[in-house]
């Protein structure tokens, strides 16, 4: 039989998810449920549960499709919030030494919401402390950091989806990223550092939408005055050869090689 985890209800808005995703640079969502993969690590470890075992940050990106740095950053983070080491914080007062009946369950639900005049208020285990209170509103007031393109960026398939709808042709997209990745590594200072990328590589794929030649009627070339004189001359030969008459005394010499 499988063990089982408990999540505390407040979870999903737990502030200390918001300190983390600043502290990592990741989005709230992603912490959230690298946090809930390492919750089922730590229930798992047969030896000691609490405590993360045989933890892979390459497996964990894997199943959760993020990046690889991605899970990183978080678990770093993690460090003195929801982790102490490899161990869970809080583990021992939010997780069961055993699983009790459904019975104890149902129990303990009827107690949470007794409406007797007299019921005793639950209370609440789960307060946060004044240092997360206020990380939470340092994070809140702290002005976001914008960054550098990486090295080895590539666009992302919602970033193809936008190249698409403004390109027209995947095969644009890439000369566009070839171009959107050399222009930006190579701009010095703080020219090169952007809050969001995705958002700039669209403005990029407007604008290279913008610049591109449009289809239409050929331009018509203008002749030179050589080319118009040798048309000419290569008619009035033409017309000379198919003349019936007989009569060469109107003829008329032609410029060897024509007009230059």
């Amino acid at each position: 039989m499988a063990n089982w985890v408990r999540l505390w209800e407040d979870m999903p808005n737990d502030p200390k998810w918001r300190v983390i995703a600043k502290r990592s640079g990741c989005p709230i969502a992603e912490v959230i449920a690298v946090f809930v993969h390492m919750m089922a690590n730590a229930g798992a470890n047969a030896t000691e549960r609490g405590v993360l075992e045989n933890w892979s940050d390459e497996d964990v990106a894997a199943a959760l499709d993020m990046d690889l740095q991605n899970v990183v950053s978080i678990r770093g983070a993690m460090q003195d919030k929801t982790l102490d080491g490899d161990r869970l914080k809080g583990w021992e007062k939010r997780q069961p030494k055993r699983e009790d009946s459904s019975a104890e369950r149902a129990k303990s639900w009827r107690e949470r919401n007794r409406t007797q005049p007299n019921a005793q208020k639950r209370p609440d285990t789960d307060t946060d402390t004044d240092a997360e209170k206020k990380d939470l509103r340092a994070a809140r007031a702290a002005p976001r950091k914008g960054t550098r393109l990486p090295d080895d960026w590539k666009p992302t398939d919602d970033d193809l989806k936008a190249a698409d709808e403004f390109l027209g042709d995947f095969a644009l997209a890439d000369t566009e990223a070839a171009k959107f990745r050399d222009y930006w590594i190579s701009k010095p200072g703080s020219g090169g550092v952007k809050l969001d990328w995705s958002a700039t590589w669209r403005n990029w794929c407007r604008k290279a939408a913008e610049n591109k030649p449009r289809a239409g009627p050929a331009r018509q070339r203008h002749e030179t005055p050589a080319e118009i004189g040798n048309r000419m001359l290569r008619e009035l030969s033409d017309e000379q050869a198919g003349s019936d008459s007989g009569d060469h005394a109107n003829l008329v010499r032609l410029p060897v090689g024509g007009f230059r």
